[in-house]
């Protein structure tokens, strides 16, 4: 017959067993992935504050984004205001070619090429030819680069004729830059 010590024992067993098993259950369906959901959240919060303390410095770069706009829309109206409009080319030629005479150079060559379409600008190439001396020659290159226009000298080649060594035969390809009124919103107050 049990006695009373084999039956708490027994009992305890019957109510030991049960809290293990209640308590493996917690662990492994409660406590666990609680933890991992814990985890996440603090990587949250943790990126979450980094943001935060990351947008005085948005705020800074914005102002400075914000500065460096009116700069750019103030160069780009500069520009604009010394662009030469189509309609106008004919006197920038006739300014060129006057440089070069004041430089002492003798145009042989003046060409313009088909305008190029470029989006929001229009190149303007020109194909010019002069000869003078290596003076004259960068005085007149020199005095290009004073006008308020946008011209690049996209190639240069100098030759030696053969009956005069002093003189010096230039050819030159510029390039003018010009607005394009039908894709930009400039409004050609010239006329």
């Amino acid at each position: 017959m049990p006695t009373t010590e084999n039956q708490f024992r027994r009992s305890s067993w019957l109510v030991t067993i049960p809290l293990v098993a209640i308590a493996a259950i917690h662990i492994a369906f409660v406590f666990f992935p609680g933890r991992k959901i814990i985890s996440q959240l603090q990587r949250d919060i943790e990126y979450r504050q980094l943001y935060i303390s990351n947008a005085d410095n948005v705020s800074v770069e914005l102002a400075d984004a914000q500065q460096e706009l009116v700069k750019v829309k103030s160069y780009i109206e500069n520009w604009r205001r010394v662009a030469y409009a189509i309609n106008r080319l004919p006197v920038l030629y006739g300014n060129i070619n006057k440089l070069s005479k004041q430089a002492g150079t003798t145009t042989s060559r003046f060409e313009p090429q088909m305008i190029i379409e470029l989006g929001m600008i229009r190149q303007i190439p020109i194909h010019m030819a002069c000869t003078g001396t290596f003076a004259q020659i960068h005085e007149f290159i020199r005095s290009l680069e004073g006008l308020p226009q946008t011209i690049w000298i996209d190639q240069l080649r100098f030759d030696k004729p053969g009956q005069n060594g002093e003189y010096i035969l230039c050819e030159i390809n510029l390039v003018v830059f010009s607005d394009n009124p039908k894709i930009s919103n400039y409004v050609d107050n010239s006329k």
